[in-house]
């Protein structure tokens, strides 16, 4: 959201500054900041969107295939491995959200 202005309500304007380090950048840990109060707080609010979004994707994929993912964990405790063909046919069997 910050480097690349995926902030649909601000606009498509990166935040960051491209010379500064990472967790040194827009949100002021270096204690400098270009944007407004007003605008980290939308920052804020869609960040906090699109982990909601990606975490619910991602238990929804955990649901939807646990039935696979426990035989997979079941293989994988008794072989302590499992080879690249194992995995291929386990992730064939998996459900996409």
């Amino acid at each position: 959201a910050l480097k690349y202005g995926m902030v649909e309500e601000l606009g498509h304007i990166p935040y960051e500054n491209p010379g500064e380090k990472y967790l040194e950048s827009a949100y002021g840990f270096a204690g400098h900041r270009n944007f407004s109060e007003k605008v980290a707080e939308c920052i804020d609010k869609s960040i906090k969107d699109i982990v909601d979004v990606a975490f619910y994707r991602a238990l929804k994929i955990i649901k939807d295939n646990q039935i696979s993912i426990e035989v997979a964990v079941k293989e994988l405790l008794i072989k302590e491995t499992l080879s690249e063909e194992d995995l291929k046919k386990y992730s064939n069997q998996l459900i996409q959200a």
